[in-house]
């Protein structure tokens, strides 16, 4: 009798059991998800955020789909969050031109704000000066990503050039054989606010190398970087004003003018794509 009862009082508890979990389980579903523009990383890790603790996603990276198993409200805040995040990038033009100035003329422009880096923004009025050299170029990128434009070649002929890119140890002060060395810039753009972007941009020069199975040694020069806030559409224009960003310049002007006094403009205009 006693045995009768107590498997009668574990059928009673088992009842109860299934009653308050059933109706949870019930409700459990999977859902396939699209992700069409951010890395499938960070959207796993945003879903997992919004799942319950017997929650799971789990990525299908060949196919960009994200597999979620949960209860319905979970879906549901799977479904909301996935339609904020994953939309493509603002879309950025920007057209660049380099150009040398003599310092001799250079001497009266106006320097608008001091930059980071030893870069001066010129005022409008003062941007037009006649340039010994320019060179023009075009990148498209997303909001946050970079591009890079390779400006040309540093021929470090003179004592003063050399003695500065030993200090980065790409050439030695007393070395006779000259080592290819180029120079340019990355930037990078992304949305700062209603029609602004905030731009960044970094000098880097790059040692190659004459074997063709070694990779080029690639240094950035951090005390160069300048970054900067401006209005889509305007043109502006920066000049190197001292530090490292002149000597740079000094660097890349050497190959094409004899003049060791030069500045270096670098002009922009960054428009919005959509």
């Amino acid at each position: 009798m006693q045995r009768l009862i107590g498997w009668m009082l574990k059928r009673v508890l088992l009842s109860i059991l299934l009653a308050c979990f059933c109706p949870i389980w019930a409700q459990a579903a999977t859902e396939v998800f699209q992700v069409d523009f951010i890395p499938m990383n960070e959207a796993k890790a945003a879903v997992q955020m919004q799942l319950s603790p017997q929650g799971n996603v789990v990525i299908m990276h060949s196919q960009r789909k994200l597999i979620v198993m949960d209860d319905d409200a979970a879906i549901e805040r799977v479904v909301r969050l996935l339609r904020q995040i994953d939309v493509m990038a603002q879309q950025f033009s920007t057209r660049v031109s380099i150009s040398s100035h003599r310092r001799e003329q250079a001497s009266g422009i106006g320097v608008a704000a001091v930059l980071p880096g030893g870069w001066g923004r010129i005022s409008a009025r003062d941007s037009r000066q006649q340039s010994n050299i320019s060179q023009q170029y075009q990148l498209r990128l997303q909001s946050g990503a970079s591009g890079s434009i390779e400006v040309g070649q540093v021929v470090p002929l003179r004592q003063s050039v050399r003695a500065w890119l030993t200090g980065f140890g790409i050439v030695l002060e007393q070395q006779t054989r000259l080592t290819p060395v180029t120079g340019g810039f990355d930037i990078s753009i992304r949305a700062a606010g209603e029609n602004h972007a905030r731009v960044t941009i970094h000098p880097w020069l790059k040692q190659l190398n004459n074997r063709t199975d070694a990779a080029a040694i690639r240094i950035d020069i951090a005390e160069a970087s300048t970054e900067l806030t401006v209005p889509l559409g305007q043109t502006v224009t920066l000049a190197t004003t001292g530090g490292d960003a002149q000597q740079f310049a000094t660097a890349l002007i050497a190959a094409t003018s004899q003049n060791s006094d030069q500045q270096l403009q670098f002009q922009f205009k960054v428009d919005s794509e959509h």
